[in-house]
């Protein structure tokens, strides 16, 4: 069997893929448009709204009245990251900052940030800062604990320089 009969048959494949494959790259290019501002406060509102909550891409697909899938695509656009991501990455910073701020138990703080349990909020937690939830606290307290005590020598100091009771409050 010769090849020469099928010789043109592959010159014109060969002729035909790449204008195909050019018009379907061109008609992916829509999706280059990220999401208004407006559309981009939404859905920072909605999410600081909802920490707690089971937060689905079609909920937020729905503020802003997009399609799942083409919102992931402009949201990532838009924020960088994927709205998973993003999404988590709210949950962490909230939780660093209920760490430093109070003595609320971790498995609580995880529970009320959506985490489905404390081993899961603090593989997170550690990926995100290199520590678990209760190192972080402790450090935050030795710090805190630091600056207090180094203030209070401060101000002692201060006053044994200037005893005529100058040194104002």
């Amino acid at each position: 069997m010769s090849t020469k009969p099928m010789a043109p048959a592959i010159d014109e494949l060969a002729a035909h893929l790449p204008g195909r494959h050019a018009r379907r790259a061109a008609r992916a290019e829509p999706h280059a448009v990220p999401l208004s501002a407006e559309h981009m406060r939404r859905i920072r509102d909605f999410v600081e709204a909802n920490l707690g909550s089971d937060i689905g891409l079609a909920d937020l697909a729905g503020q802003v009245g997009l399609s799942p899938h083409y919102f992931s695509l402009l949201f990532k656009r838009s924020f960088g990251v994927s709205p998973y991501r993003y999404v988590v990455a709210r949950r962490i910073e909230r939780a660093r900052r209920r760490l430093a701020a109070r003595t609320v138990p971790i498995s609580e703080i995880a529970l009320e940030l959506g985490f489905s349990d404390q081993s899961h909020f603090c593989r997170v937690f550690r990926a995100f800062f290199g520590t678990t939830p209760k190192r972080y606290r402790a450090q935050r307290r030795g710090a805190a604990a630091a600056s207090a005590a180094g203030h209070g020598q401060a101000r002692r100091a201060a006053r044994r320089a200037c005893p005529s009771g100058a040194m104002p409050r």
